[in-house]
């Protein structure tokens, strides 16, 4: 099949999965061969207006940013201004942790998730730092932070780390974080709509983040909290579109020859460490992930922020690229960019898969739990065919409903999760926890018995229990 026939194809099946699936919208970006084989729009930018995604419209790509980043700091290791293997604290001399390990911890460290840092837990999206000393002001306020492990030692994602490089980004090029990466890297690339600065961008061209309604409908609803803080620019406030990925990933695909050299390009998808995450992103390089997916090999990242999600996929060997943007956060991107590859790897994909947790969900929320364990039982004499069945996504799904104060909802979904994956001790587990939540001491404890019996390892499960029988 031609490469034409197949971006005609990928359309029928994206257009579809938007009627399946509760994705406000959705922008997608395909190199392959060297062609831009779709640079496109799908949905609506914000659920109340109805505006449609175009190609241009602007997403917030969250940890996809952080490839961007690392590109800068590479460059400038190339030009001679910093070194990778040099001290943080050679170009920041108020970097301070009460852990003074932080001395041990280099450029690369940093770049690689090796530092021993902490992740980040408070963004505070609803009280950004929008001034140009942000940066070095959210590098002195972590001096409490404790190192996990010793620097270089093991993986451990940051997102500390990488607010830290873009301070280094400053200092060593004399302009603020933003200004340099527009620059020096966006526009030499060519992504010519896309900013670390929201108030540099277009604001007609901003779609609106969403989060996940659950009581009156099932589906996507506006957060009025817009993921931005200059705190936070290097590792997640890129904004960008279709257009401006299909450019990015063009540059991969010619291994960024417009900004660094060849050998530049190959440290940044060398192995530095393992992450424990498995098959397509079972190791590390430098901000970006490295792995296989059917046996062909590829680097990638992936973002999630209020609102929003992200994905950035590329297979060298096979000279392809894809972006996948949405503007919700409780929506994965994997099944988009799984098809997509697919699609181009030549295989025949009849529909996306549609996930059976939202599915019944939404039948759970909107029409009650008997029409929902009619539809169960339905699909589960069909085999479940035509959906996406993941136990991690039932029982986040359940969560949902939980976090959300709708227990009973969320007992129902994890129920049918159990029926599904009888020997899972984690949906063991959340039922236990729910129905504790909701006072039922002695089906929490049968529950959280049967997690335990079924994964003896399974340490929450047993505090759980053990908590449980002390208050009994």
């Amino acid at each position: 099949m031609q490469n034409h026939q197949l971006t005609d194809t990928l359309n029928v099946l994206l257009e579809e999965m938007m009627k399946n699936e509760p994705i406000p919208g959705l922008a997608v970006s395909v190199v392959k061969d060297g062609q831009v084989m779709m640079a496109k729009g799908f949905g609506v930018k914000n659920r109340d207006s109805q505006e449609p995604v175009t190609e241009r419209s602007l997403f917030h790509m969250a940890s996809v940013s952080k490839t961007f980043a690392a590109l800068a700091v590479v460059r400038l290791a190339e030009q001679k201004k910093l070194g990778l293997d040099s001290l943080v604290t050679d170009y920041l001399p108020y970097f301070e942790l009460e852990d003074k390990r932080y001395r041990q911890i280099t450029i690369r460290h940093l770049l690689s998730h090796t530092s021993g840092l902490p992740d980040e837990t408070h963004f505070d999206w609803a009280d950004p730092a929008m001034d140009d000393g942000a940066l070095e002001r959210y590098v002195t306020n972590i001096s409490h932070q404790t190192l996990l492990r010793e620097p270089g030692s093991a993986f451990h994602y940051s997102n500390i780390g990488f607010e830290i490089l873009g301070d280094v980004i400053q200092k060593v090029s004399g302009r603020t974080f933003e200004r340099y990466m527009k620059e020096e890297i966006l526009t030499p690339i060519g992504m010519m709509d896309s900013s670390f600065m929201k108030a540099d961008t277009e604001a007609e061209l901003l779609t609106s983040p969403h989060s996940l309604h659950t009581h009156t409908y099932y589906g996507p609803e506006v957060n009025p909290i817009f993921p931005y803080s200059r705190f936070h620019a290097p590792s997640s406030t890129l904004c960008s579109n279709a257009v401006d990925l299909a450019t990015y990933g063009s540059f991969l695909l010619s291994r960024g020859k417009e900004i660094i050299s060849d050998e530049a390009f190959s440290s940044m998808t060398e192995k530095h460490g393992d992450t424990g995450w498995g098959e397509a992103v079972s190791n590390v390089g430098l901000s970006w992930f490295l792995g296989t997916y059917k046996g062909r090999r590829m680097f990638s990242h992936n973002g999630m922020d209020t609102g929003y999600r992200s994905s950035l996929i590329v297979l060298p060997e096979e000279d392809l690229s894809v972006a996948v943007m949405i503007n919700a956060d409780y929506i994965g991107t994997r099944v988009v960019w799984q098809t997509i590859v697919d699609v181009f790897l030549g295989e025949q994909i009849k529909a996306v898969p549609v996930s059976l947790a939202r599915r019944l969900a939404k039948t759970i929320a909107e029409d009650g739990e008997e029409a929902a364990e009619d539809v169960f039982v339905r699909f589960e004499q069909q085999k479940f065919e035509g959906y996406l069945v993941l136990e991690g996504e039932l029982n986040f799904a359940a969560y949902e409903f939980f976090e959300r104060g709708q227990t009973e909802e969320g007992i129902c979904l994890l129920k049918m999760a159990a029926r599904i994956f009888p020997q899972s001790s984690n949906i063991q587990d959340s039922l236990g926890e729910m129905h504790e939540a909701r006072q039922d001491m002695h089906t929490a404890l049968h529950h959280y018995k049967k997690a335990v019996e079924l994964d003896p390892e399974n340490k929450e499960a047993a505090a759980n229990l053990a908590a449980l029988n002390e208050k009994m």
